[in-house]
């Protein structure tokens, strides 16, 4: 299974962490791509083995799960300029804080590519 994740911040560097230490215990296939505007976050990321790649244009097509862990309206633009590279049996979940104008970009842009798209609701940090 190959997982990309767009945004390593708090949501989307849990993500990869779970997903990779899952993996390793139970000998799981499971590669994760991450891509951050940020690159140190990623080449570290990749460094201390969280990573096994940058998710970008080229390999973007060959993932399973896509996460979409960027603030709202960066998540729409994310996923206007990828959704022609995301191939059909691909599932797309939004991570990010606020549902309706990302469910309206993303649920739209997934009918016209072909794959599924959810419009999720992490929690992050204290219930103060």
């Amino acid at each position: 299974m190959k997982i990309g994740i767009a945004g390593l911040g708090l949501i989307g560097g849990s993500i990869a962490k779970a997903y990779k230490e899952y993996a390793k215990e139970n000998q799981e296939d499971i590669e994760i791509f991450a891509f951050d505007k940020n690159q140190p976050i990623v080449d570290f990321a990749i460094l201390e083995g969280t990573l096994d790649g940058v998710l970008d244009d080229n390999n973007i097509g060959e993932c399973d799960l896509i996460f979409v862990a960027l603030y709202p309206i960066a998540s729409a633009e994310y996923l206007t300029h990828v959704s022609h590279l995301i191939k059909k049996s691909a599932f797309v979940i939004d991570l990010c804080g606020t549902k309706q104008e990302i469910c309206k970009v993303g649920f739209a842009l997934a009918e016209q590519h072909g794959y599924t798209f959810v419009g999720g609701h992490p929690m992050a940090g204290t219930h103060f």
